[in-house]
């Protein structure tokens, strides 16, 4: 039998892709419950929303890990500065410091998951 280990870059890409997930349909399972239009964000469960700071932890975490073991130091410096850019996109989402697109989460969100892919294939120490 095969043994499977979790990696830190696999829990990364499937961190990533729940996050992604987590933020598509948000929009549609609130506004297809309500007829409101702008105010539907409100109408969100904390329980819900609190979603978005586990996939930052267990980001962090799976990334702490991959920089650890990656033998690409160039590699490092964008995994950090793409989780610093989901980190600053959610809390931004709840602070409401500025007006950023709804879909900017995706841009380094689709970056990370992409690095942790690259680096599970091509940079990790034998």
């Amino acid at each position: 039998m095969k043994n499977y280990i979790l990696s830190s870059d696999k829990v990364g890409v499937l961190t990533g892709g729940l996050c992604m997930i987590h933020c598509l349909i948000t929009p549609f399972l609130f506004i297809a419950g309500s007829s409101c239009a702008t105010s539907c964000h409100d109408l969100i469960p904390f329980w819900w929303s609190g979603f978005e700071f586990v996939f930052v932890i267990i980001a962090f975490l799976a990334i702490l890990q991959s920089t650890r073991v990656t033998s690409s130091t160039l590699i490092k410096p964008f995994f950090w500065g793409c989780w610093g850019a989901i980190s600053f996109a959610v809390i931004n989402e709840k602070a409401h410091w500025l007006e950023l697109p709804e879909y900017f989460i995706f841009i380094p969100t689709s970056l990370l998951v992409l690095t942790h892919i690259y680096n599970h294939k091509f940079c990790r120490n034998p």
